[in-house]
């Protein structure tokens, strides 16, 4: 027969409550860190001359009804004509909103792009910075991993403790330990 039980013991099944804790917190994790790592990748990218080519307002009947138009070209040798041209579209909630960016980018003005090295197609006028923002707020799921894995390994790999044997505090001395006279 196996060791007695203790009823105060928590029992293994109880585990299952920590696991959604450590799962939903680490792929919380690996989001934060995957769109940190995706912002500071642009801080890398080559920053070239760029012109403005087009810069207007439209309309959409999406969510977001406004959405600003951009078209920039950068010099792909020695004239701007024989570089790549771009366009960009951003939504906004409002028009103001919408004419506000377009007129930091007005047409026929000169700005910096910055180049993805693996796709020339995807400059961006602004750096990415807000998934960097976001590792202020990475403590909060570690939190969650933390709990989940400690939890859970308190539970499942709880130790035994040994059985106190009590001892007297002030033991009587053997009888064949006393000094003979």
């Amino acid at each position: 027969m196996g060791p007695p039980s203790n009823p105060k013991a928590p029992s293994r099944a109880l585990s299952i409550v920590f696991v959604p804790f450590f799962l939903l917190g680490l792929f919380f994790v690996v989001m934060v860190v995957r769109g940190a790592i995706a912002s500071a990748a642009s801080y890398t990218w080559q920053s070239v001359p760029c012109q403005i080519v087009e810069s207007e307002v439209r309309e959409t009947s999406e969510r977001s009804p406004w959405f600003a138009y951009l078209r920039y070209t950068w010099p792909g040798g020695s004239t701007w004509s024989d570089g790549e041209s771009l366009r960009s579209s951003r939504t906004f909630g409002t028009y103001r909103e919408a004419v506000l960016f377009t007129r930091r980018w007005p047409a026929g003005s000169r700005t910096t792009c910055y180049l993805d090295p693996r796709d020339p197609a995807g400059a961006l006028l602004e750096r990415k910075g807000s998934g960097l923002v976001l590792l202020l707020f990475l403590p909060i799921p570690l939190l969650f991993v933390f709990i989940g894995a400690a939890g859970f390994y308190s539970v499942v790999f709880r130790v035994h403790p040994k059985p106190r044997i009590r001892r007297p505090a002030n033991p009587l001395p053997a009888a064949d330990s006393r000094p003979h006279r």
